[in-house]
């Protein structure tokens, strides 16, 4: 799949072999590791951001991913800016 110019579908290729298998996390666990990353984001915490996304990521699976970093970037407006503040420290 040809996945230029859409970073979801590019982090979905990069991490759908390193993720989990199965689904493992409730709706729960997802709404608290994003009042986490919001938390950190607001305290302009980079370690507690980067730790909450290792966790998600984790946790979820590739294709989990990929619809996870989609509402990150358009839903919450944090753009592709935020995952390289998060991962360039």
């Amino acid at each position: 799949m040809q996945a230029v110019g859409d970073f979801a579908e590019c982090a979905f290729e990069v991490l759908k072999d390193r993720c989990s298998v199965r689904p493992s996390l409730s709706v729960k666990d997802v709404v608290d590791e994003l009042d986490a990353i919001a938390a950190g984001y607001s305290n302009n915490d980079r370690a507690a951001v980067r730790q909450a996304m290792e966790r998600i990521t984790r946790a979820l699976t590739g294709f989990e991913n990929k619809w996870f970093i989609r509402v990150l970037v358009k839903d919450m407006k944090l753009g592709e800016h935020t995952f390289y503040w998060i991962l360039v420290t």
